[in-house]
Order: C-alpha cells, then structure tokens, then sequence
C-alpha cells in the first residue's frame, strides 16, 4: 500500500471513531467496495468505502447503514453492528466480526438462513419500516419484472454488436427465453385473477437483503451465521427474494437444500398466503432466472467491463468471451421452474 494511501484510510478511520488509529490492513475486495480492518485501542472494526453514485442512482453506502440501524435497533444482531457513516468520506465503520465464508452450507445452516428471514420479515409492519424504501432493482408488480427484463436486454442488443458470439446468443437464445417467460406470465396471471400490473400491497411486501446467499454469510467461531451485504437491502416482493435466493450463480443450492429452503419458507405463510406465492412463483421463476443471465452478462455493459474483452492476445480475449457466455448459458438454463 502507499504511504499517501495509508494515511488517508488512517485518517479517515480515525475521524469516524473520533480516537487514534493503531493500523490499518486491507482484508478484501468486493466489487468496488473495499474491505479495511481498522484496530483502535484493543479493539477490531472494519471499513468499508464505496463508490459514489451518480445522481440519483442507488445509494449504497445510505441504504446498507440505514438498515443495519434498523435491524440492530430492532434487536437483529447477527448482521454487522454500524458504527459511524460519513458521506464526504463516502465510507462507513462496522464493529469487525470474525468469521469464514459459508462455501458448504448444511441442513442446520439452511434453516438459520430461513430464520433470518423470519425474524427480519416480523420487523415490516413496524412504524420505522415505512420509511424503508424499495430494494434496489425490486419488482413489485410482474410487470415490473417484465420492463426490468427488457430495459436490460435492449443495452444488452446495443452493446452485444462488437462481439458475435456475445450478438448470437442475445438474438438466438436470451431474447426468445425472455419473450416465453413473459407472455407465460402474463397469461398465467390473467388465469388465476391475479394483477400483472398492480404492485404488491404494502402489507405483503417484504423486507429483502436484496443480494441474498452463502456469498454474504460468515460462520462466526461459535457456529453462529453472521450475514453481511445490506447495500440494496428495502421492500421487495417475497417472490424475488426466494427466486434470487435460489438462482444467485456464485451460491447455487444442492436440490435438497434448495427444496429444504424453500419448504421452511412456507412455514412463513398462511395456508391461502402459501398457495398464491406458489402460483406467482412458479410464472416468475423463469423471468428471474433471465435476469440472472442478463446479470453476469453486465461485463459487456461498461466501458470498465468491456475494456476487458478487448485486451491482451486473440486467444486470451475469446477465452474470457467464452467463459462468460458460459455462465450466461448456464444460468438461462437454470431459467425454469425447478423440481421444489
């Protein structure tokens, strides 16, 4: 690291603990957002910085310390305690927690997950919940999923020109997928009375980490699971968070604990409750699954992102080409409602 560097997450550190600084050592790298464990008088924080949002983008450093402060004020203690946030340094401290990542999860971790989300959607009628606002890309209508599906595939399109293989599959493969999950939408709504286009009523929205999975849950020592990641956390339809949930590409479920998953999730509903969500889940399945393959496809959709395709040699060039529209492929094929 740089001495100028240095200094400045010191300082930055130092001014949101508002004492002395003993050392600062970088622990990770999550996307743009850089993982820093401060140690101060004999104790361990982390600092997270993020990028800053255009204007009115999505603010990720407001939305995941905002819910953090919801949820330790509500008594939810196994997320990361908030600390101080500060918008001119675009950063915040967390109380540091030790753990390893959940990369081979059991019966007994699915369950602890399934109760999380039992314990967090208890807090939604809450007065202070109100003002949560919606997760970031929530869709609270099926029609909303279905204009989130093809904002996505037309920058895909305008993008996918100057890469032919990257063209082929939008065109041959992704485009159809996208128009069959849509239509079977909506025509699946029309047959059970259901609105396509009205969102969900305030009382059956949930409250949704948003980025959901093993990929943001650490095993603390005593066994405990400690779930981290509320960047896009707010009010969403409990489809998607149990679809995403089960379609996120770095933490796929074996099919027994996926369908385990999926059970202890309708232990959170009344027997009419359950059935609706079973029949809205099984038209929107697939649209979610579209807009996982749109998501890993989302490399073509920066300049950042697309300076990656177009260096180094011929060879090195197709082969990150191909592996990505592997996982795009891979993903379109987990795109159907599974055997739960």
């Amino acid at each position: 690291m740089h001495d100028r560097s240095y200094e400045r997450l010191n300082d930055i550190a130092a001014t949101l603990l508002g004492q002395r600084v003993d050392a600062v050592t970088a622990v990770g790298n999550g996307g743009e957002n850089r993982l820093w464990k401060v140690s101060a008088a004999g104790q361990a924080f982390a600092l997270k910085t993020y990028p800053r949002p255009r204007p009115g983008q999505h603010d990720p450093l407001t939305t995941e310390f905002t819910a953090l402060s919801f949820l330790h004020r509500h008594g939810i203690t196994d997320v990361p305690r908030p600390v101080k946030a500060d918008s001119g340094f675009y950063a915040a401290v967390y109380a540091w927690i030790e753990g390893t990542p959940l990369t081979a999860p059991g019966r007994a971790d699915v369950d602890a997950i399934t109760g999380f989300l039992e314990r967090i959607q208890a807090l939604r009628t809450g007065e202070d919940a109100f003002a949560l606002e919606p997760a970031e890309s929530a869709c609270l209508s099926a029609l909303a999923a279905v204009e989130q599906t093809d904002t996505r595939l037309e920058r895909l399109k305008d993008r996918g020109g100057g890469f032919p293989d990257l063209h082929r599959f939008i065109m041959d493969d992704l485009e159809p997928a996208a128009e069959k999950a849509a239509v079977a939408a909506y025509h699946g709504f029309q047959d059970l009375g259901l609105s396509f286009d009205q969102p969900l009523p305030r009382a059956k929205q949930w409250l949704s980490p948003a980025d959901f999975g093993c990929h943001n849950i650490l095993k603390s020592p005593d066994g405990r699971l400690v779930f981290l990641d509320f960047e896009r956390f707010g009010r969403d339809d409990p489809v998607k968070l149990v679809a995403d949930t089960l379609l996120h590409p770095d933490t796929l479920l074996p099919l027994p604990l996926a369908q385990r998953f999926l059970e202890g999730m309708g232990g959170l509903f009344d027997e009419q409750q359950w059935f609706l969500f079973r029949a809205r889940f099984q038209w929107l399945y697939p649209l979610y699954g579209v807009l996982w393959c749109m998501s890993i496809l989302n490399a073509f959709l920066t300049e950042r992102g697309e300076r990656r395709f177009l260096v180094g040699g011929r060879l090195e060039r197709e082969t990150a080409i191909a592996r990505r529209l592997a996982a795009a492929r891979a993903a379109l094929a987990r795109a159907h409602l599974p055997a739960l």
